[in-house]
């Protein structure tokens, strides 16, 4: 694999920042539908949303070329510039996701009382409306700075900022879900019925946005149907198939359409497996995407 400048780590990055944006989304929606009903789904989005976009934006930093200057980016803001707006969008949920977590601290941890600057129904609401556009924006940037890289013909196409998006909430589900499983059966109950809807919701649309998204490229220049074999026949064909399709949509799917329309509760054991293998699905999908743009480059 010559000539891979943006590796795993970017992948990481990619996959961490959707999570916590997928996680905020969640927490949004919830909100919005009955806040006391679903008050589990909005406090574990909220305590749970800072951590991962913080691991990979430090993973991030650490495979720059001179890390002590990542500060630079926010000297300056180019409108014109995705990257720059990208990172202040980044900067702006970070910022988001450290008041959410705050506002849901149990009392106990609460030792400056900073709970208290956050009462108001008022800044309630605009925490939550911020919160869910910079989420959005985020969910979405990662898949717009990919994508209008022109030179990287796998990388320039409309449909990889949605496919992202839907995969980053599918992500942010997961890890709620995860978490929340420690909590008590019958909260757990209650929000898992909403978070199996909206997965029931999301799934789909992923799948037919990958289609969509190879389909795209398969049949537009002879350089992206080259790319586009790379994943479907080529090197990264057991990443894809096995990775993206089977263990992180087919396995998911299946378990959860039984578990939703049979009655019968998995174990706690089985459920981590389930949304662990949602999980690296979600990764595996930007590792497949990040690789194969840049090995269609070298290779062609």
């Amino acid at each position: 694999m010559n000539h891979i400048y943006w590796n795993y780590i970017i992948a990481f990055y990619l996959f961490t920042a959707g999570i916590s944006a997928g996680a905020v989304l969640v927490g949004s929606i919830a909100k919005f539908i009955d806040s006391g009903k679903y008050r589990l789904t909005i406090k574990t989005a909220a305590l749970t949303a800072p951590f991962p976009i913080m691991v990979g934006m430090l993973g991030l930093v650490y495979d720059l070329e001179k890390p002590m200057y990542f500060w630079r980016l926010f000297t300056v803001f180019e409108i014109t510039s995705v990257m720059s707006v990208g990172a202040w969008i980044i900067f702006l949920f970070s910022i988001i996701c450290g008041i959410n977590f705050i506002a849901e601290l149990p009392d106990k941890y609460d030792f400056l009382k900073l709970r208290n600057l956050f009462k108001s129904p008022s800044v309630k609401n605009l925490l939550n409306v911020s919160g869910f556009v910079l989420a959005f924006s985020t969910a979405t940037y990662t898949g717009v700075l990919l994508c209008c890289l022109s030179a990287r013909p796998f990388w320039n196409s409309p449909m990889l900022p949605l496919m992202f998006m839907f995969s980053a909430v599918i992500d942010g589900i997961a890890v709620i879900r995860l978490i929340a499983l420690f909590s008590k059966p019958d909260e757990v109950k209650q929000n898992n019925h909403l978070l199996h809807i909206m997965d029931m919701v999301l799934v789909p649309f992923l799948a037919l946005s990958i289609i969509l998204f190879l389909f795209g490229l398969y049949n537009s220049t002879d350089y992206a149907r080259s790319s586009v074999s790379l994943v479907l026949s080529g090197e990264l064909r057991i990443s894809f198939f096995a990775g993206v399709l089977l263990i992180g949509i087919i396995v998911p799917v299946l378990f959860g359409i039984y578990e939703f329309f049979s009655g019968y509760k998995l174990s706690v054991n089985l459920k981590i497996v389930v949304l662990l293998s949602t999980l690296i699905g979600g990764y595996m999908l930007r590792y497949v995407v990040i690789y194969a743009g840049q090995i269609a480059d070298a290779v062609f």
